[in-house]
């Protein structure tokens, strides 16, 4: 794999776990003030906890993030070259096909009124 890949992989990882971190403790705490309303943390935790843009957010930070991680163990781990860039092709077609899944899940969730 190149180095300049690597560095903008290690740079992705390191850029997008700050909001990673975020936003995932945003959801759980919205999610516990769900299921029990006696925690008043966050106000209004069903607006936030729904919102199309955070969920749109956190699953591209996400993908980011798992992509960027999976390209610096596949880099650090994988001895042979052959291995190394059949492992790379194999997480660029996942890479594909999940972010295909995704486009199609928030097209349909879309669809539904609120």
């Amino acid at each position: 794999m190149n180095s300049k890949l690597l560095r903008a992989a290690l740079l992705m990882v390191e850029a997008t776990s700050i909001p990673l971190i975020v936003l995932g403790f945003l959801y759980l705490v919205t999610g516990y003030q769900l299921l029990n309303p006696g925690i008043q943390l966050i106000p209004r935790p069903r607006v936030i906890h729904t919102d199309a843009v955070l969920r749109i957010t956190l699953v591209a930070v996400s993908i980011l993030h798992g992509y960027g991680g999976l390209l610096l163990l596949i880099a650090r781990l994988a001895r042979s070259n052959l291995l190394r860039a059949s492992l790379f092709i194999l997480v660029h077609i996942l890479l594909i096909v999940f972010l295909a899944l995704v486009v199609l899940l928030e097209i349909s969730l879309s669809s539904f009124p609120p």
